[in-house]
């Protein structure tokens, strides 16, 4: 799959797992290096510089947090048009058996649940 329509579809963020599938190792630590792309969270890259929107950071804590991650609480009352402004702090559960290491620098609600 191409990365660039990926990255399209994700709001401009692939995981490191997908970029390694068309890229080597060498070519992901340049682009981080160069600063072509920024890391948003362990393993999510942003592959634009532009501002991150709500949008963009509700991807970003769903890709970090894995494939079980869904929007929780006020983040999932802004996504389904509950409430009209999204929440300061994008909010995610993750199921136990598929909860995260602890992300450096993100706080967690309870059992199972992160925020990065």
């Amino acid at each position: 799959m191409d990365l660039a329509a990926r990255a399209r579809r994700q709001h401009g963020l692939l995981t490191r797992a997908q970029a390694l599938e068309e890229l080597t190792p060498a070519q992901l630590r340049w682009r981080l290096t160069s600063r072509r792309w920024r890391r948003i969270h362990p393993g999510v890259y942003a592959v634009h510089l532009g501002p991150l929107d709500w949008a963009t950071r509700a991807e970003a804590a769903l890709l970090a947090c894995g494939p079980q991650a869904a929007l929780a609480r006020e983040s999932a009352a802004y996504v389904l048009g509950l409430t009209s402004t999204p929440p300061s702090l994008v909010q995610i559960d993750v199921p136990h058996p598929e909860s995260p290491e602890r992300l450096l620098g993100h706080a967690f609600v309870g059992a199972g649940g992160c925020r990065p």
